[in-house]
């Protein structure tokens, strides 16, 4: 009976450590994933970017800037027609309440 007890006990442990490494390889297969979009999206970009730049246009590069990559600008950098929308408070940017 104690040894049976002992089994099952392996059993259960050998289950939990196969099901922490599948999370964990998920998660990485997820990790990687996620990075691949990110350069799929970013060569995109570039590739866009490349071909407004070609045509000689800089405010056609700007203005691509502004609707597809400012999101990813940190505030400082980020154009003042956004920052000033409707709902914004410049104050809260700053650490002033």
């Amino acid at each position: 009976m104690r040894k049976r007890l002992e089994e099952m006990e392996y059993l259960d442990f050998v289950a939990q450590e196969m099901d922490l490494q599948y999370v964990a390889d998920r998660a990485a297969h997820l990790d990687k994933q996620r990075q691949l979009l990110e350069s799929w999206e970013r060569d995109g970009h570039i590739r866009n970017l490349k071909k407004l730049q070609e045509k000689g246009s800089v405010r056609a590069v700007s203005d691509y800037v502004d609707r597809n990559l400012s999101d990813a600008l940190p505030l400082s950098a980020r154009p003042s027609s956004q920052l000033m929308s409707i709902g914004f408070d410049p104050r809260k940017s700053h650490g002033h309440k």
